[in-house]
């Protein structure tokens, strides 16, 4: 193949490449109903509805939010969305994963958890109230998977920080990849943060995904 016709193919690839390239604003408009504020005591994370029906919602998070809650015998925490607040119920918890769920006496729009993994280099659309900031959006791409002491993780480069915690990462579709859970501070390390993939979430609960 000539110089040319090897530069033609390119600029075709990436030609469509930009033709693949999420519509994030779409993607939030879809998405932001669903993710709120978990405030629980002196702690703060985020979290989004995973399941709904005329019986209420379930909204997973990350069991550290919730843990000092929990280890004091309580049950109670209260989500926020808007500026409103809403009382939620910790109904499960999955200490090895690292996730809870809260029950919302409503019917909120749930999202769709991914049922297959996504590839390494897709584009991730991350939600959640990283140091109080509610409605924050960030964007990044599926960097690896890993997997800790037995649970899977998705590895992403787009920032979090604390209080982002239970947030969403959703792929171009608007569906959930994974929850976000942690990242890697140490000095000079950059956009490793971390995610319980979509089917740790479905085995921590038994959901139908």
């Amino acid at each position: 193949m000539s110089l040319d016709r090897e530069q033609q193919a390119l600029a075709s690839r990436l030609h469509a490449g930009e033709e693949e390239r999420p519509d994030v604003s779409r993607i939030v408009t879809a998405i932001e109903p669903s993710v709120f504020t978990v405030e629980a005591g002196a702690m703060q994370g985020s979290g989004w509805i995973v399941r709904s029906g005329p019986a209420g919602s379930d909204l997973v998070t990350n069991f550290h939010v919730v843990r000092t809650i929990w280890d004091r015998g309580g049950r109670t925490v209260s989500l926020v969305q808007d500026g409103n607040a809403r009382s939620g119920t910790i109904t499960d918890i999955d200490q090895l994963r690292g996730l809870a769920l809260v029950h919302i006496a409503a019917t909120l729009p749930a999202l769709t958890v991914a049922k297959a993994r996504a590839e390494i280099g897709d584009p991730v659309v991350v939600f959640g109230t990283p140091l109080g900031l509610s409605d924050t959006v960030t964007t990044g791409v599926v960097s690896a998977y890993r997997t800790e002491e037995g649970t899977d993780f998705l590895q992403f480069s787009a920032p979090m920080s604390p209080g982002s915690s239970g947030g969403p990462v959703v792929d171009h579709d608007g569906t959930v990849l994974g929850v976000t859970t942690s990242k890697i501070t140490e000095q000079n390390s950059e956009g490793l943060s971390f995610a319980v993939t979509s089917d740790e979430i479905c085995r921590a609960f038994e959901l139908d995904c």
